[in-house]
């Protein structure tokens, strides 16, 4: 996701939502979790983001909230609420997240069946989806560099043979 600053010289600011993970477009509920999430941010008010750290990508990762609902009723903690996003259990402990109720919304939505949880089946979820299309590519390219390597190689054999057969 990507924000403005307010401000004459804002940039915008590639960022993450905090503690959680939603579905990729091209997943399931992927569409709707992106919609809802415009929805949430379509609010009029003044939105803060908290920034906690920034990862590999530059992105920070933040908690966003409206100045009048404060930290308590976060755009991050309403996406897993509404079943629209998982909760990140490997951020546990790290900047209040057991106080932000992340795990107790999951638990409401899973109960409730919204949502990536309205399903029959659990979905694939999304950082499991990710690494299974990052691999999917790496076949794709480690195939081609093969059938590359081979070309090389029979072409330095006939280059090979041409200059035998010629001495």
């Amino acid at each position: 996701m990507v924000v403005r600053e307010t401000g004459i010289f804002s940039q915008p600011i590639r960022v993450r939502l905090y503690g959680i993970d939603a579905p990729e477009a091209q997943q399931k509920f992927g569409l709707a979790s992106h919609a809802a999430l415009a929805h949430l941010l379509d609010r009029r008010g003044e939105l803060v983001m908290e920034v906690f750290a920034y990862d590999r990508y530059a992105r920070a990762i933040g908690l966003f909230y409206w100045r009048d609902h404060g930290r308590g009723r976060s755009i991050n903690l309403m996406m897993v609420r509404q079943g629209y996003a998982y909760c990140l259990r490997h951020f546990r402990g790290e900047y209040g997240f057991r106080a932000l109720g992340f795990l107790a919304a999951e638990e409401d939505a899973r109960r409730e069946r919204l949502g990536v949880w309205s399903g029959t089946h659990d979905q694939t979820r999304p950082w499991v989806y990710r690494v299974q299309q990052g691999q999917a590519r790496s076949r794709v390219g480690r195939s081609s560099r093969v059938g590359c390597l081979a070309i090389a190689v029979g072409v330095v054999l006939v280059i090979g043979l041409i200059v035998e057969a010629l001495t």
